[in-house]
């Protein structure tokens, strides 16, 4: 994933597209996810910080990533 060119994929979404993203995360460093983030547009997106995060904040922070999800997905998801 380091050599790929993840922009070839496309800027363009339809959907929102929302990132949480650990600010300690070496396999997908902030300053890259940043400026692929910048360059997509959406109808709605959003890049969520989770202070001391890494790669896997679903399992070392389950109840953080989870009031992550309620907070900023569950409401676009509607009823």
């Amino acid at each position: 994933m380091f050599k790929r060119d993840v922009a070839s994929l496309g800027l363009a979404f339809p959907i929102p597209v929302i990132f949480i993203e650990g600010d300690t995360d070496y396999n997908t460093p902030a300053g890259p996810a940043e400026q692929f983030f910048n360059q997509i547009t959406a109808p709605h997106k959003e890049f969520v910080w989770v202070h001391g995060g890494s790669h896997f904040i679903p399992f070392e922070r389950p109840n953080e990533f989870l009031a992550e999800l309620v907070t900023h997905v569950r409401p676009l998801a509607g009823n």
